[in-house]
């Protein structure tokens, strides 16, 4: 006979080693769903090297995009089928809306190079009037 008492009978406590991380509060699982439910899958406006699709992706899923432009690659290269994807995500996925975040930098970017002389006023207002439309 072993002398170690029998536990089995009763309910487990703790986390088990596959045990996935489980939001402790409510306020982490609201900002958990409230994440998922504002991502967007849009062809990237800022990180493209052709039309955004795989910068697009990677951003959607929270990856790298050269990892992702790889398994296109692969994919052509194994049959072509890369091609034809990235085709039909190029006409289905829409694109990106500037962020506030990222037209702001742009600006400031934009007068940094005026500052320092290398803009003209004119090309200032010019690229200022562009961003803005966008």
């Amino acid at each position: 006979m072993s002398s170690v008492p029998r536990t089995d009978h009763l309910p487990r406590t703790g986390k088990s080693r596959d045990a996935q991380e489980v939001p402790t509060t409510d306020t982490e699982a609201m900002t958990s769903s409230l994440e998922r439910s504002h991502r967007r899958l849009t062809l990237s406006a800022n990180d493209k090297k052709i039309a955004g699709v795989c910068s697009g992706l990677a951003k959607y899923f929270n990856t790298d995009a050269t990892l992702v432009r790889l398994i296109f690659v692969l994919l052509i290269v194994l049959g072509g089928s890369g091609v034809i994807i990235y085709l039909i995500a190029w006409m289905i996925i829409p694109p990106a809306r500037p962020s506030t975040d990222a037209m702001l930098e742009q600006l400031m970017k934009l007068g940094e190079l005026k500052n320092a002389g290398v803009l003209t006023d004119a090309e200032f207002h010019t690229q200022k009037a562009k961003i803005l439309a966008d």
